[in-house]
């Protein structure tokens, strides 16, 4: 089976040093609230704030947390197309929420101790599937370059 690549534009040894990648994490902001809808329709709900200033995101159940982020236009890498395999879509989980997700899988937990500066409470967002528990959840982007 093979995947198609989407189309993005052309990087330059420049845009990771403290350029283009630096300046995309500053201007955006990297705290989003999860919202679960079971709608099959539900429309997302593209860079609106949340009463407490945080970006809303909506989730339909059942989908990984890394599309509905990346939906709302959130600046998260997919290096390896949600695979569990690059680390590049590491998110930082609310300690008090941490206990409502499933555990992470083998797979996730050994790649997720490679990682740089990963924390106990960091997850894969293409490994965290959006339930009705997690309505409400707030998470960040974990710097991942």
């Amino acid at each position: 089976m093979f995947l198609k690549a989407r189309r993005s534009p052309r990087l330059k040894p420049d845009d990771f040093s403290g350029g283009l990648i630096v300046a995309l994490f500053q201007a955006y902001p990297r705290c989003f609230q999860i919202t679960v809808t079971d709608a099959p329709g539900a429309a997302p709900v593209a860079g609106s704030a949340c009463p407490d200033g945080d970006d809303c995101v909506v989730a339909r159940e059942g989908e990984s947390l890394l599309l509905a982020l990346q939906r709302t236009k959130a600046p998260i890498l997919s290096i390896c197309g949600g695979h569990a395999s690059c680390g590049a879509c590491r998110i930082e989980i609310q300690a008090n929420w941490f206990e409502r997700l499933t555990p992470a899988d083998r797979t996730e937990a050994n790649l997720l101790d490679c990682l740089d500066g990963a924390a106990a409470n960091h997850r894969l967002a293409c490994q965290v599937l959006a339930t009705a528990s997690l309505n409400g959840l707030r998470l960040k982007l974990a710097p991942s370059i």
